[in-house]
């Protein structure tokens, strides 16, 4: 049976110089559920998400996501995986609709090269299409 955890932090421990900003940290989210991590300014609530998606590095523990140990993972490979970071400040692509600045989000997504989307195409056109479906129903919700 698949581990019940969607994500699991296990112990991180982070340090900046002599600065400890996360010590002995652990958390786990279940399929479908909605936590909130609460706290005042410089509780470390970023430096928790920041090592989630390896923009900082615990020195101590590990981190899972879909039972798989992303501690020490390149970032594209987590979000690759599923598992991506938005931050406070939205940053729109001016002129551009929602639809298209939400589908220009969704390039960890399209599996097509450069080139056969600049000709879109057969493959291209058909991954294009699937993506702006998924983008419709995204704002519809």
């Amino acid at each position: 049976m698949k581990n019940q955890e969607v994500l699991k932090i296990d112990d991180i421990w982070l340090s900046f110089g002599g600065v400890h900003v996360l010590r002995g940290v652990s958390l786990a989210v279940r399929p479908h559920e909605i936590l909130a991590i609460i706290g005042p300014n410089g509780a470390g609530k970023t430096c928790i998400l920041n090592c989630v998606n390896a923009f900082y590095r615990p020195q101590k523990g590990r981190i899972f996501f879909d039972s798989v140990e992303i501690t020490h993972m390149a970032p594209d490979k987590i979000c690759a995986m599923g598992a991506a970071r938005v931050f406070q400040n939205i940053e729109l692509y001016a002129g551009l609709t929602t639809l298209e600045n939400l589908m220009a989000a969704r390039h960890s997504k399209m599996k097509q090269s450069i080139l056969s989307q600049a000709i879109w195409y057969g493959p291209a056109r058909n991954e294009e299409v699937r993506q702006r479906e998924s983008v419709e129903l995204i704002i519809d919700f």
